[in-house]
């Protein structure tokens, strides 16, 4: 793989990622992704994040994909935008990484050729920019800055790194703070295995002066909050909805245990197990510094997968840095091993093939298929709607979607008709109660042409008769507005409920 350049080729693999994503540009906008990039959009109106737009992120996602709509522009656009560049900074990070951590660029040519192949992955959702792929991405570049110290010459400053290093992690917890168990063990396997001549002490000096850039970091996030008079909101987005989101920490990390190695994880085999020999060669030939680093990142991704309770698909993409910079690191100690040769490129093409023969065929389905894989028709049947609400609606005519998703902004590309967007919160938890009167309150305000009502939402405020009051006084149903999962109502007395014809008899409440 050393016949061309190393840059040449990681060029051609970050075209064949952005060729890769073209597949499924136009697949239907799913739920997080519809939610940064609707509250990115309302940014761009002056909107506030958390203030007026309700989120249980850290900013930096939303910031990401405000930045992206200025460059890409909203929905489709941004999506592919920001999925090739976190992909493509990820490319480049494992094979920093790997240089600088093995020293061996055979084997990081390697591990960025597995990740080209594994960065789509479908059943891990991983085509699409969720938080992950960033957390991934930055996770990755701190990674790579921090073990270039292994491959400085001996006695050299090691203090720019750091600050580097520490930036990354910081950006990375600023997508999700689960993140930062992954930073704070690395740097622990750092100081015990510090870089060939510097002490545990100046390691244990650059690893502190990195956590001072993340408690810094994150002190200037609550610093403007609490400077722009929004504290209030930000602390409960970040502290009491999760609290109430993920429920026991302790409780989480046991069951964890049960959710260990998903179905959906089956993809990951070949890489898990390219990696589970590398740890072995790194035990018997007493190679310490990679083993540690690799436990640190194991460890570090089961309590981030953990935490939050729920133990989504995506949340397992948190597993790309370990398996593949371990896939990396057993490639190295196959080729430093010698038993036979060329033994470790004839192991990277057969790992290459059996990825090629999981994840290749997918791209012979349709962008369709791959939503309904991962979704089933939820998401299908939204990208119909969406287009049936451009139809309807005329340009000054606007609309609500109630419901925990959002997808329909960005899917139409219009606004909705008030600040506060899916009715994440209202369920259940300290917040519940608080923000249910809001919605109420701004809905009654804005009082759009066309209320979009999703079925499951129907029926889990079916006993609040605050807002089945709200929406039967100002709404219609009608026959026409019928979707299997969605009830489209026009208000009450406005053109769009005469282009609807007569109402219904009936009601959406408890169906």
């Amino acid at each position: 793989m050393l016949r061309i350049s190393p840059l040449a080729l990681l060029v051609l693999l970050a075209a064949v990622i952005a060729c890769a994503r073209l597949h499924t540009f136009f697949e239907p906008i799913a739920l997080d992704f519809a939610d940064y990039a609707a509250i990115g959009h309302e940014m761009h109106f002056g909107k506030r994040l958390y203030t007026d737009l309700m989120d249980q992120k850290p900013p930096a996602i939303h910031l990401t994909y405000y930045a992206a709509e200025t460059i890409a522009g909203y929905g489709y656009g941004e999506i592919y935008f920001l999925n090739v560049v976190a992909s493509v900074i990820t490319l480049f990070a494992v094979y920093s990484a790997c240089v600088s951590l093995l020293g061996n660029r055979s084997a990081a040519l390697w591990a960025a050729a597995f990740w080209t192949v594994v960065s789509g992955n479908l059943r891990l959702e991983a085509n699409q920019p969720n938080a992950e792929a960033f957390m991934n991405a930055f996770l990755l570049v701190g990674f790579a800055l921090l073990a270039r110290g292994y491959r400085r010459p001996a006695g050299t400053s090691g203090w720019g790194n750091a600050v580097q290093a520490g930036v990354c992690f910081a950006w990375a917890t600023l997508y999700k703070q689960v993140i930062v168990f992954s930073p704070a063990l690395l740097g622990l396997a750092y100081i015990i295995v510090p870089p060939p001549g510097k002490s545990r002490r100046r390691a244990l000096g650059e690893v502190m002066l990195i956590g001072g850039i993340i408690i810094a970091a994150w002190g200037c996030t609550v610093g403007y909050f609490a400077w722009s008079h929004q504290f209030a909101a930000f602390f409960d987005s970040m502290v009491t909805y999760n609290r109430d989101y993920a429920g026991s920490m302790r409780a989480n990390l046991l069951e964890s245990i049960h959710f260990a190695w998903p179905d959906v994880m089956a993809g990951m085999l070949p890489l898990a197990g390219l990696t589970l020999v590398g740890m072995a060669f790194g035990f018997v030939r007493k190679q310490w510094q990679p083993l540690l680093f690799l436990i640190a990142l194991a460890v570090g991704t089961q309590i981030a997968v953990a935490l939050p309770g729920k133990f989504f698909p995506h949340y397992y993409q948190l597993w790309f840095p370990f398996l593949i910079i371990g896939a990396g690191t057993a490639i190295a100690a196959i080729e430093a091993a010698a038993l036979l040769p060329r033994l470790h490129t004839y192991t990277g093409i057969a790992i290459l093939g059996l990825m090629l023969s999981s994840e290749g065929p997918n791209y012979l389905l349709p962008a369709e298929t791959w939503s309904e894989m991962k979704y089933g028709q939820m998401y299908l049947e939204s990208s119909v709607l969406a287009q049936c609400i451009n139809d309807l609606l005329k340009p000054d005519e606007s609309f609500f979607q109630f419901g925990n998703r959002i997808e329909l902004y960005p899917l139409t590309g219009r606004r909705p008709s008030c600040a506060i967007l899916g009715v994440v919160g209202l369920y259940k938890g300290q917040l519940a109660e608080r923000l249910r009167l809001r919605l109420i309150k701004e809905l009654s305000e804005s009082l759009p042409d066309l209320l979009v009502l999703t079925r499951r939402d129907a029926y889990i405020f079916r006993n609040d008769p605050r807002i089945i009051s709200l929406i039967e006084t100002n709404f219609s149903l009608t026959q026409r507005g019928f979707i299997p999962n969605f009830y489209l109502m026009p208000r009450k007395g406005s053109a769009l409920e005469r282009r609807f014809g007569p109402p219904l008899n009936g009601t959406p409440w408890g169906n």
